[in-house]
């Protein structure tokens, strides 16, 4: 319906409202209508056409009534207030007969008729939606949380269309049994009954304070009850106009493992970031891009864009050109060592994160070859580039599955970080290192999104093994402790993150299935949603994943940072076993290319015969 017709039948509703309210103030006064002259009559029919005016000129029609904030109430109660005096006005000039106390009266009954009329309108816009009729595809939800974020999460989700919350739950004694925006507030122990009684399929979480461990117990709460378990967005995003408050988001998972992160050191953050030109190499990929994304928040004097996926270098460099610092793209190989020296030397690169990698152990497991060349060949032309340009600092990005690797790409990632010892050794301008970290939760090798599409379409879930065990870490904190790490580094570190316990993965799985609102389908319950498929490790694929070689790891001034001691090999011993390999690789020679790597490599078991 349009605005002037909107405001039109308000018009027509208040006049025939303010004539209710004033007749009825003179009778409850004590005067009988009928013993009204014609003429005080007369005034009080033709009121309406005093207080409509008014009630323009103060606003009451501007006031949204769908969202009757308290700026919106408050002009309701400034419009009958004025209404009321002119009233008052009206009938001692016009109206014998009338008491000074109708003011007050009259101020009364508009409140209820005319603040009444605004009130039902915005009950039924909250509850009704736009029309009249009751949205039949609104769900009953549970909000776990009643401080601020739930009350306002609370009144937001009623101007929603798809969602009607119910109750609050709360573990805080002093808001339990509380009427809070209209809801009382349960303890957990109350859960069950409330999704009985309302047939409640969701609960959504407003904890956006709680620690992750907190959130973990009380997914642990809510685990066994047969409900979908999911998050609003926070209040500054749809504030930002970012998302809308229908967009309801699957639990996080980092929940799941209540990992709290510790806080970031600046100082350790901002030294080799901070007024430097940075280069990333890999820059588009998952772990890259959101070393990008963290970098340009430290204000360098320039990042650099170092990718071979073209499209991929698009979208980066389009995000980040209105980030602050200078973002140069820069699309090519990392087989093109004269590209790399050029693009080093012009930019004057002071700090390079190595990223770029082929990771994914079953595509490298097939195609050792390119994932050798790449992962160790690509990381020495890069590291001897930043030798030529005398940069100040190399970090490379490892993987936990550089140690005792089962596959191609674990065995040539732990190559990649003799590469990085032996030059630190030779090349005493620049500071090399590298980081080792397990499993990074959305990156393009995660499971995690994997399992929620096999969810969302009605299963399988596929896991390859009842026993494996990852360690997991969100992209946000791997990189920003991949900076700090890299700042510690004092020259051949290998630097190891705390990745806290490993997880075994198809506890992940079960628990997503529940916390999806859905059972999983086994032997103990055949009838379950979802049934969980194992089918068998992948080529190359561990059991777990360690992240030390030996026993031997140091603190450092970062709670989560460890400095390993691992063996290292000479530069002449390094480059002859990659000559040994670019041999190999020519002459396609597979069995030589897994021989290499087994006499390199300290406790290589390659998990299949590479030359069958």
């Amino acid at each position: 319906m349009k605005t002037t017709t909107k405001k039109a039948l308000y018009v027509l509703l208040d006049s025939l409202l303010v004539v209710l309210a004033v007749v009825l103030c003179v009778v409850l006064s004590g005067e009988a209508w009928s013993g009204l002259s014609l003429r005080d009559k007369s005034s009080i029919l033709l009121f309406p056409l005093a207080a409509i005016p008014l009630f323009y000129f103060t606003g009451l029609y501007d006031a949204v009534i769908r969202y009757l904030s308290f700026k919106a109430v408050f002009t309701v109660l400034k419009s009958i207030t004025v209404v009321s005096f002119a009233w008052g006005l009206v009938s001692w000039l016009f109206v014998d007969n009338i008491p000074n106390h109708t003011v007050l009266l009259l101020w009364m009954l508009l409140l209820v008729v005319i603040g009444g009329s605004r009130f039902l309108r915005s009950w039924q816009y909250a509850y009704y939606g736009e029309g009249y009729s009751l949205n039949k595809d609104k769900s009953n939800v549970l909000i776990y949380g009643a401080g601020t974020a739930g009350v306002q999460l609370a009144t937001l989700l009623s101007y929603g269309s798809k969602h009607v919350a119910k109750a609050f739950i709360d573990d805080a004694p002093t808001l339990q049994d509380r009427m809070v925006e209209g809801h009382r507030v349960y303890s957990s122990d109350q859960i069950q009954h409330l999704i009985d009684k309302y047939e409640i399929k969701e609960v959504l979480l407003a904890i956006p304070s709680a620690s992750s461990s907190r959130r973990k117990r009380i997914l642990r709460t809510l685990e066994p009850f047969r409900v979908h378990v999911r998050s609003l967005p926070s209040i500054d995003e749809i504030v930002n106009c970012e998302v809308k408050v229908d967009d309801i988001r699957e639990v996080d998972v980092m929940d799941l493992l209540g990992r709290d992160p510790v806080p970031a050191d600046e100082m350790l953050l901002q030294s080799t970031i901070t007024d430097k030109v940075v280069m990333v190499t890999g820059a588009a990929g998952s772990i890259g891009s959101e070393l990008c994304r963290e970098i340009v928040k430290l204000s360098p004097k320039a990042l650099v864009l170092f990718e071979q996926h073209e499209f991929g270098l698009y979208e980066l460099s389009n995000q980040l050109e209105h980030a602050g610092p200078k973002v140069v793209p820069v699309l090519g190989s990392l087989m093109n060592k004269a590209l790399l020296k050029r693009v080093i030397a012009q930019q004057q690169v002071d700090t390079i994160y190595h990223a770029a990698a082929y990771k994914h152990v079953p595509i490298v497991e097939s195609n050792p070859a390119a994932g050798l060349l790449n992962n160790v060949v690509g990381t020495l032309n890069v590291a001897q580039a930043a030798s030529t340009a005398a940069v100040e600092r190399f970090v490379l990005i490892s993987t936990d599955k550089a140690v005792r690797p089962t596959n191609v790409m674990g065995a040539s990632k732990r190559v990649a970080e003799l590469v990085i010892q032996a030059m630190d050794e030779t090349v005493p301008n620049v500071k090399y290192c590298a980081v080792r970290f397990g499993n990074v939760i959305g990156s393009s090798g995660s499971v995690i999104p994997r399992f929620r599409e096999q969810i969302k379409n009605g299963g399988p879930i596929t896991v390859t093994d009842k026993e494996v065990t990852r360690f997991f870490m969100t992209m946000p904190e791997a990189a920003q402790l991949v900076i700090q790490a890299g700042a510690l580094g004092q020259g051949g570190d290998i630097f190891v993150l705390d990745m806290g316990s490993p997880v075994k993965i198809d506890d992940m799985a079960r628990r997503m299935v529940r916390l999806s609102g859905l059972d999983v389908a086994d032997d103990d319950n055949p009838n379950g949603d979802i049934a969980i498929e194992y089918t068998g490790l992948r080529a190359g694929e561990k059991l777990y994943e360690e992240l030390l070689i030996g026993d031997n790891a140091n603190p450092t001034r970062h709670s989560r940072i460890l400095r390993a001691q691992e063996e290292s090999l000479a530069m002449e011993q390094v480059l002859e076993v990659i000559t040994q390999l670019q041999q190999h690789i020519e002459t396609d020679n597979l069995a030589g290319l897994t021989q290499t790597l087994k006499q390199t490599v300290d406790g290589y078991q390659p998990g299949v015969n590479l030359s069958s």
